[in-house]
């Protein structure tokens, strides 16, 4: 497809790359220099000046992905944290960038002065590599390197010394180089052969022998202006202005023209907008007699029960192709799936192609956009935090809430300052916004309510000594792989237990940390269904009990959470009852989710509750005809209906 305007200069490369370095000197954050890593151009140069080919720029990428959503920076550091090989790395390709950018670049100077400084830019990424006038993507951008050139080279004419000659910095200056070259024009070579996508009024201008007419649906062709506050349609009318009569006239005109000049017209009408509105059919469509009225009517909603909800013209299945719009269907593993981690099971449950996309195919969603922890990143923190704490042995296990408060409140400074940098939460006393990186104040929010539980948590947990419950410091955040054999195949579960207390009598307690903000209780997470048919949905404590005998405990083994929800009140353990019947269940479900994986039944995809998850675009969760993409994926090499107990 092309658009026969031409296009214009501030849409090149040349002019969008200037503007990604203009927002990224303004501000230094984190965002603009991804946005700017990310400009098609600047790749080629940092190959060129860094080495590599494709895949280390894409490893550059993921890692400032990896690094946003681990540090959440607000801004670029000046000391780049996590893991070195990753920092530096990091590093390099921002020192790389840097170098590329004006100097000083957020002093104020006269405008000739940044001429230089900007053609450096342009000129560094782009006189890399010959540029061929007669291969039209070179031509278009030379145009728009001499367009841009030409206004810099007018403004370095400008005389500095002059008091009506502005004093601006890079990025300022940028933007105004850019508002020189506003509305300049690159046109298209032509002789091409090419779709043209033009306008609905300029389709009857258009001597092409076959047309396709989309969104004709009313509202859209024929336009329509229902209201106005000053000019309502009847004033429009009585002043001899176009009103809804006079366009809809025009239109039909128009409609009826092209259909009869041409040998090929085809109308596309929708029948849902993109918000999954419902459309009505354009009343151009309806101009005409009424059996053939009643009939487009019948066609476009449908004349039988159920034909409206047929799948829309990109779900059809046409001519014996397979639409490509479908949902990817799940292949044999490279490897038998042997082993599983404990939080695995629930996912199976849940879902077991989503299952399958996380732990067989192990995508997950990496980017730059977070601005703040999500609930397991949250979770993440506090159970650091947690895991740090209980290493201390006598001192976790002290009466004295205070002087557990400020262990928890040293640890949580020391993880916040080691991952999000000085100032990464009031508590931290290393320097501040002063000294250096700095997360958002969405984080540093979130910092100071784990801060406010951590608090509570301080008074349960010495109140906790006190009734005899002593943390095991060994076994925390222990890796344990444990035997689980299945139908007599050896198979094995791994995983790690946040918290074990041994109390003095010689009972065990198996916990896990909880930082939901509701606290909902291990009853409420594990089970489902009416109370005389509940069904074991999450296995993550009673396959805790498996872990914690291949770790050598006997004895009664109790299990449960501990509770940091935003109540501070509500903060606290709550314990599991279940009965050994129930433990048998819940074991025997582990085994169907063995079976199941080991058969490789990783399908259908269930429909989430709620908005969705990270894996929602691929499982088409929000597609108008979800049924026929998940119908076309069916036909992949594995396709097995997954039926639960």
């Amino acid at each position: 497809p092309r658009l026969p305007a031409a296009a214009t200069v501030e849409q090149s490369r040349p002019a969008t790359l200037l503007t990604a370095c203009a927002r990224f000197v303004q501000q230094q954050r984190l965002d603009d220099f991804a946005a700017l890593m990310r400009h098609p151009d600047l790749q080629g140069y940092l190959r060129h000046e860094l080495g590599g080919e494709d895949d280390a720029v894409t490893d550059w990428l993921t890692l400032l992905d990896n690094y946003a959503s681990d540090h959440l920076p607000g801004r670029l550091p000046d000391r780049w944290l996590g893991d070195p090989a990753r920092s530096g790395t990091l590093k390099r390709v921002y020192d790389a960038v840097d170098a590329l950018l004006p100097a000083a670049p957020r002093s104020a100077a006269p405008l000739p002065q940044w001429s230089q400084p900007i053609a450096e830019v342009l000129t560094r990424v782009y006189g890399t590599g010959p540029l061929r006038s007669r291969k039209e993507s070179d031509r278009q951008l030379i145009a728009a390197i001499e367009s841009l050139a030409g206004a810099l080279r007018e403004q370095s004419l400008l005389d500095a010394d002059d008091e009506l000659t502005p004093r601006l910095n890079a990025a300022d200056a940028i933007q105004l180089t850019l508002s020189q070259v506003a509305g300049s024009t690159i046109p298209h070579e032509g002789g091409t052969p090419a779709i043209e996508m033009l306008g609905w009024l300029e389709l009857q201008l258009d001597d092409a022998p076959m047309l396709l007419i989309t969104a004709v649906n009313e509202g859209a062709i024929p336009q329509s202006r229902t209201s106005d506050s000053f000019l309502p349609d009847a004033l429009r009318s009585h002043l001899g202005l176009a009103d809804d009569r006079r366009r809809y006239a025009r239109d039909l005109y128009m409609m009826t023209a092209i259909v009869n000049s041409r040998p090929d017209v085809t109308l596309i009408a929708g029948r849902r907008s993109a918000d999954n509105d419902p459309l009505m059919p354009s009343r151009l469509l309806l101009a005409c007699d009424g059996p053939q009225r009643a009939n487009r009517v019948a066609a476009f909603y449908g004349d039988r029960a159920g034909d409206a909800e047929n799948p829309s013209a990109l779900m059809a299945i046409d001519h014996g192709e397979t639409s490509r719009f479908i949902v990817p269907p799940p292949t044999l593993p490279d490897a038998p799936i042997e082993q599983l981690p404990v939080t695995a099971f629930g996912v199976y449950l849940d879902c077991p192609y989503r299952f399958y996309l996380r732990y067989v195919c192990g995508l997950r969603v990496v980017d730059d956009r977070a601005t703040e922890l999500d609930g397991p990143g949250f979770g993440t923190l506090a159970h650091e935090v947690l895991d740090r704490f209980a290493r201390h042995g006598s001192a976790a296990n002290s009466t004295d809430a205070d002087a557990i408060e400020e262990l928890l409140m040293t640890e949580l400074d020391h993880v916040v300052g080691r991952r999000f940098g000085p100032g990464g939460g009031s508590g931290d006393k290393s320097g501040g916004e002063s000294g250096g990186e700095s997360a958002g104040a969405a984080v540093r929010i979130q910092v100071e309510q784990l801060r406010h539980r951590l608090r509570a948590l301080a008074k349960w947990q010495a109140a906790q000594v006190e009734q005899g419950w002593r943390i095991m410091a060994g076994s925390v955040e222990r890796q344990t792989l444990a035997p689980f054999e299945v139908d007599g195949l050896p198979f094995a579960i791994r995983g790690r237990i946040d918290r074990i207390d041994r109390h003095d009598d010689g009972r065990y307690r198996l916990l896990d940390y909880k930082t939901g903000e509701t606290g909902r209780t291990p009853d409420q997470v594990h089970l489902a269904g009416a109370k005389a048919d509940r069904q074991w949905v999450n296995l993550q404590l009673p396959l805790y009990r498996v872990l914690a005998h291949a770790q050598g405990l006997k004895g009664e083994l109790a299990l449960g959470y501990v509770l940091l929800p935003k109540d501070p009140a509500q903060v606290g353990e709550a314990m599991a009852n279940w009965d050994e019947p129930q433990f048998e269940g819940a074991i025997e479900r582990a085994c169907y989710v063995v079976r199941q994986v080991r058969n490789s039944i990783f399908w259908p995809p269930k429909q989430p509750v709620g908005p969705g998850d990270e894996f929602s675009a691929v499982c088409m969760d929000h597609c108008l005809d979800r049924a026929a993409a998940l119908a076309a994926g069916q036909a992949g090499p594995v396709n097995h209906e997954c039926h639960q107990d």
